[in-house]
């Protein structure tokens, strides 16, 4: 998973194999996103997370 302030989205890559990953999610900040672990689920709330000002358009 990869957090991008300066583009205020998260990026989430899976099913990797030899050539590289085969998806990935591009996810807005703004809803909390959980995501599932070995030792159990990691909750982050990706509309407090820093963000670039002119990554978001205004008004």
């Amino acid at each position: 998973m990869i957090l991008d302030p300066l583009k205020g989205h998260a990026v989430t890559m899976w099913n990797p194999g030899p050539d590289g990953y085969q998806g990935r999610d591009t996810i807005p900040y703004g809803p909390d996103l959980t995501v599932g672990l070995p030792l159990g689920k990691l909750t982050i709330a990706t509309g407090r997370l820093p963000v670039d000002p002119k990554a978001r358009p205004t008004g």
